[in-house]
């Protein structure tokens, strides 16, 4: 499946991060609404693999590409040295054999060579076409149709750090509970953000660094009887234990605790009781959801131990001989890179579910399904239908999401997403692999299942970003062009500004699920403008969309916002304003690196936004078009025009349009 945008996204920074993240890349290339069409001998990755030609039409790589086309754009498939016996043509049917070509606003059916097929994409379009070819059948696959869907964004809560997951107890009360990555978990009730923390772990936690961690406060779950027992969970990165291998970075600890017996804001810290501790021999891929499923036993997603291609130390040998290494693999010797589920209502410190899948045979008791990298954000579908979905971030090409159920082997080393992986080459793809555990593992003969959500990262020519951010089906009532659909997003296009980006995949019944951007109607551009720490849920099935301007766990740039009705963008008490122009302070004030800048327009506009020095010369230019109504956000990384960190000091930034200018103080502290 493939989403386009429709603007340039990046600078291009060129060697290698100095840290091996839990990105493929530092940067996205530009895109289009172009597609690369080249011919490939057909894999198990395309859903008719086994009907028809052998070959398949691969779209920037990917076979059996499910595109996503949005009405009123222009779409290009760019041919790549297409062989003469399989002319690319749109139709109307899924077969191919130059049966029912669709027309109607495209040029260039059955283009072969180095030539193109364009396609204007309009009201009478319809919503499923195909791409196949002329001359063979089963070679291409499907092209929905799609409005573009859109959203607002409602500011919920502010002066965060690392907002990285939220969770909501049954319990009537309506509140929600922020968790954020430094090690605190915040209250939010009756529309106030309470100063007190519900828990403070940070005397229990490995000191992070504050630049860029994986490490923290990861994880929180209610238990489902918490109105009647005041039992949670949580996970976080502890420092390594006694008896840890030397030279290994932390110890991964989920915790039970309990509510305050006179303080329901309040957790009791006494209460704590350890019920599991995983060790770690790097800082990254640390996973680090805790969910309670709908059986009520816990879940807990956990990254293959860190460093890079799943082969460095403290990742143990597997069956797959190409690739060393494993975690992701192995079942027997440790629970790194898998799913988990326990029962904590049983067994000293927790029981193990009877229908776990290894339980009868050789194997972890507590793995639920393995195979994964850094599954970092997982959720149910809360109305049942797509069951467990997890996101898992990718390595070198591709990023992916999962639906995972009992026992599935996800893939990873042997595979990343639906593409073969070589560790020691991670950016060449091998010609094969294997589609099925091999022989000397508990579990051989068992199928690599493919994801459901695919999509290339910043690695890659065509990449959209660098780390997928997993998000939730959603079941609210607020956002009706949602319903049913997964919400999720990407990190950055950009490890050095903030860029992250919102997703809606639409669920089908094969093949990798079409996905297109949600359009966020009162930001600029329609973009995030933040770095994407996660997408929430809570009870009633509404979306939060949680963000930083820092990379890593610092400052008090975090935010958490509600996904709301685009119509009603209006309503947002920050929209009330008079005249056409309200500049907001800056956040965070004083700052370093980045600071956020927001603003109203009440119509479309002329607009510049320009940084001073004290002095008044100039430093950057921040903005300078034409905006439609509506709040807009623009970020500031400290840097003049010409790419040179500004000194620390006050400066003034002016807001500016043919009717109105409007300045404030902001001040840089390094």
């Amino acid at each position: 499946m493939r989403l386009r945008f429709r603007k340039a996204a990046c600078r291009l920074i060129t060697g290698a991060l100095p840290l091996t993240l839990l990105f493929a890349s530092p940067c996205f290339a530009q895109l289009d609404n172009s597609f690369k069409v080249t011919v490939r001998e057909k894999t198990s990755a395309h859903p008719r693999a086994d009907q028809g030609w052998q070959e398949a039409f691969a779209l920037d790589g990917q076979q059996g590409a499910s595109v996503a086309l949005v009405r009123g754009q222009t779409y290009t498939f760019l041919m790549d040295n297409v062989p003469a016996i399989h002319p690319f043509y749109i139709s109307t049917s899924d077969v191919g054999l130059s049966a029912d070509p669709y027309n109607e606003g495209v040029t260039g059916n059955f283009a072969t060579g180095d030539g193109e097929v364009t396609i204007d994409v309009t009201d009478s379009t319809p919503d499923l076409l195909y791409y196949q070819c002329g001359t063979h059948d089963y070679m291409g696959w499907t092209l929905h149709v799609v409005d573009e869907v859109s959203a607002g964004l409602d500011p919920v809560a502010t002066g965060l750090t690392s907002p990285i997951a939220i969770a909501q107890p049954d319990d009537g009360t309506d509140r929600l509970f922020i968790v954020d990555q430094a090690g605190l978990i915040r209250v939010y009730s009756e529309g106030m953000l309470l100063e007190e923390p519900f828990l403070d772990v940070r005397s229990r936690m490995v000191t992070l660094n504050n630049n860029f961690d994986e490490r923290g406060l990861l994880g929180l779950a209610f238990h489902p009887e918490y109105a009647s027992n005041g039992r949670f969970v949580v996970y976080y990165s502890g420092p390594p234990r006694e008896g840890i291998p030397e030279g290994w970075n932390h110890t991964g600890v989920v915790s039970e605790f309990m509510v305050a017996a006179d303080d329901p804001n309040l957790a009791d810290p006494s209460t704590e009781r350890v019920l599991l501790q995983i060790d770690e021999p790097q800082f990254n891929h640390n996973g680090g959801t805790v969910l309670f499923g709908p059986d009520g036993y816990l879940y807990l997603s956990l990254g293959d131990g860190g460093g890079a291609n799943d082969n460095q130390d403290g990742h143990v040998e597997d069956w797959y001989d190409f690739n060393a290494g494993g975690n992701g693999q192995d079942i027997e010797q440790n629970l790194l890179g898998n799913v988990l589920r326990i029962d904590v209502d049983s067994g000293d410190p927790y029981g193990i579910p009877p229908g776990n899948p290894f339980v009868e045979g050789d194997g972890l008791d507590e793995i639920y399904a393995y195979g994964l990298r850094n599954p970092y954000r997982m959720s149910f579908d809360q109305g049942g239908e797509f069951g467990l979905l997890v996101a898992d971030a990718g390595q070198a090409r591709w990023e992916e999401v999962s639906r995972v159920q009992l026992g599935d082997n996800l893939g990873w080393n042997v595979k990343e997403g639906t593409h073969c992986f070589d560790a020691a080459n991670p950016n060449q793809e091998p010609d094969s692999c294997p589609d099925v555990v091999g022989d000397g593992h508990p579990d051989a003969g068992a199928v690599l299942v493919s994801p459901v959500v695919e999509y290339a990262n910043g690695n890659q020519e065509d990449g959209i970003g660098l780390a997928v951010v997993g998000g939730a089906v959603y079941r609210g009532s607020a956002l009706t062009d949602l319903q049913g659909k997964y919400v999720f997003g990407d990190w950055s296009t950009d490890f050095s500004s903030p860029d992250g980006h919102i997703y809606v995949a639409m669920p089908t019944e094969e093949g990798l699920w079409p996905f297109q951007p949600l359009e966020l109607v009162n930001r600029t551009n329609g973009d995030l403008g933040h770095f994407l720490l996660a997408i929430g849920q809570d009870l009633n099935g509404e979306l939060y969309v949680l963000t930083t301007n820092s990379a890593g766990p610092g400052g008090e740039s975090g935010i958490v916002y509600r996904l709301i009705d685009p119509t009603n963008v209006a309503a947002d008490p920050g929209m009330e304003v008079p005249d056409r122009v309200a500049l907001e302070q800056n956040f965070p004030n004083p700052f370093n690196p980045s600071t956020t800048i927001e603003f109203v327009l009440a119509s479309r506009s002329p607009v510049t936004l320009t940084v001073y020095d004290v002095l008044g010369r100039r430093v950057a230019v921040l903005l300078d078009g034409s905006l439609p109504a509506g709040m807009h956000s623009v970020t500031w990384d400290g840097k003049s025009d010409r790419g040179i960190s500004a000194p620390s000091g006050a400066y003034v930034y002016r807001l500016e349009t043919p009717e109105v200018s409007v300045s404030r103080l902001m001040t840089l502290l390094k």
